[in-house]
C-alpha cells in the first residue's frame, strides 16, 4: 500500500471503479478533475479534488504537491475516439498529457505509475497468427488516430521504465459493467443492440 494515490480521469468509468477499490484505504486520495465536470460532486468525500487536466502543468504542480516515493499514480485519463479524424486534441491529451504525467512522476520520484493504455496500441498480427506479449509500440505500427495516440503514449511509458521509473501498463479492450453512467462505447453498443 501507498500513502498517497493520485488518479487522473477519476470521474470516468474506469477512474470511478479505481476509486471504489480504494474506498477503504487510509491513504490520501487525489483526483485530477476537469473544470466544470458535473461528476466531480459524485466523488467520495475522502477524495481531494484538484481541478485541471493532464495538459495543464500548473494543475499538475498542485496535483503532485508533496508527492514522493510513497505515492502511486494511476493514469486513467485519456481521450477515446473511433472517429476517422478526431483532431489534434486526441494527441494533446493522450500523448502530451502522458508526457506531462511522466515528467512529474520522475520529478517527484513516485513509487509507482500505472498507465492505462489500450488494446488498440498493440500492433495487429497477420490473420491466424497467435498474439504474444510485445514491448514494441509505435504509432506507425497501428491504424487510426486513437490507436496511434495510445501507442505513442505507451512508447513514452516504456522508455521511462527503461530509465528507471517503476511503471506498469494495462491494455484494456472495451470496458463494460455496472456504473457506466456516461454510456461508453460498449454500453451504447449493447443498448443499441438490445433495442434492435
Amino acid at each position: 500500500m501507498f500513502e498517497k494515490y493520485l488518479i487522473t480521469g477519476a470521474t470516468g468509468f474506469l477512474g470511478r471503479a479505481v476509486l471504489a477499490q480504494l474506498r477503504d484505504t487510509k491513504a490520501e486520495i487525489r483526483a485530477l478533475v476537469m473544470e466544470g465536470d458535473p461528476l466531480a460532486r459524485e466523488l467520495p468525500q475522502n477524495v481531494r479534488v484538484i481541478t485541471g487536466d493532464v495538459c495543464d502543468e500548473a494543475a499538475l504542480e498542485r496535483f503532485f504537491e508533496g508527492v514522493n516515493g510513497n505515492a502511486c499514480v494511476i493514469h486513467c485519463a485519456g481521450m477515446i475516439s473511433v472517429a476517422t479524424h478526431p483532431g489534434d486534441r486526441i494527441y494533446r491529451v493522450n500523448v502530451d498529457g502522458t508526457r506531462n504525467i511522466l515528467k512529474f512522476c520522475r520529478k517527484c520520484g513516485v513509487g509507482k505509475l500505472v498507465h492505462v493504455s489500450s488494446v488498440h496500441a498493440i500492433p495487429e498480427k497477420p490473420k491466424g497468427t497467435e498474439i504474444a506479449e510485445t514491448t514494441t509500440f509505435a504509432p506507425e505500427l497501428v491504424r487510426g488516430d486513437y490507436a496511434k495516440s495510445k501507442a505513442a503514449a505507451t512508447e513514452l511509458v516504456f522508455n521511462a521504465a527503461e530509465r528507471g521509473l517503476n511503471a506498469s501498463i494495462v491494455f484494456p479492450s472495451g470496458i463494460i459493467g455496472p456504473g457506466d453512467i456516461q454510456g461508453g462505447s460498449f454500453t451504447s453498443m449493447a443498448k443499441s443492440f438490445l433495442a434492435g
